[in-house]
């Protein structure tokens, strides 16, 4: 029966790691209005010195990916070194906000960890492996990718350019081209290299930063 089919196969359907739910970009450039008009008049001094200036944009925001969580020990064979943790039937809440052990969150509780007593966090710890809440011989039943929807940080990125080109008067064509950058305006921090193993001491921490700091470049270039 396709149906139950279907149903039966579940666990081996999921959302891919590149899978973002919202992406944003947009592009913009603009002649700035400085130097002529209401803005400057018609004085060449104003020309000369506001005129000409070229603002663009560059902005872009989207969700996180969805996190392929895996485990660090499998009850069906030991000697495997990763497989699909297990969830633990008992949890009910947000895996991401739970003050339980889940990796994601200031409030870590040992007990989660250390297999003492019964699992509190969204997942069964490994060192539970071949007892009641993780019987041998089963498999892992969480999805391969965002179990309990967990994904990575989100982004939000902001580079800006102000450029301006002067005549050399050496040819038609030559000219000064000055420009400013300015590379992630708003100094957004987005981390990455989360751990994603269950078991591990560093599951759901972020290891570094996955993009660059605040930083401004100025160049000049001579075009012929």
């Amino acid at each position: 029966n396709t149906g139950r089919s279907y149903a039966a196969d579940a666990i081996e359907r999921t959302v891919s790691v590149t899978n973002q739910a919202h992406h944003f970009v947009f592009t913009g450039v603009e002649h700035l209005p400085f130097g002529s008009g209401s803005f400057g008049g018609e004085r060449a001094w104003t020309r000369a010195l506001f005129g000409g200036f070229e603002f663009s944009q560059i902005v872009q925001i989207y969700s996180g990916s969805p996190l392929a969580i895996t485990a660090t020990s499998c009850q069906t064979n030991p000697a495997q070194s990763t497989c699909m943790p297990t969830l633990n039937p008992a949890f009910t809440g947000s895996a991401r906000t739970t003050k339980h052990w889940s990796g994601f969150g200031p409030n870590i509780t040992p007990s989660a960890v250390s297999g003492t007593g019964a699992p509190t966090g969204p997942f069964v710890s490994p060192t539970l492996a071949n007892t009641a809440y993780m019987p041998a011989y089963t498999f892992g039943n969480a999805p391969r990718t965002a179990p309990y929807g967990l994904t990575g940080p989100g982004f939000f990125g902001m580079d800006i350019s102000l450029r301006r080109s002067f005549p050399l008067h050496i040819t038609e064509t030559t000219k000064l081209n000055l420009q400013a950058d300015l590379y992630n305006v708003t100094n957004f921090v987005q981390f990455g290299n989360i751990n994603t193993s269950v078991g591990n001491a560093s599951f759901g921490i972020p290891s570094s930063q996955n993009n660059n700091p605040r930083q401004a470049q100025l160049s000049a270039r001579i075009e012929f």
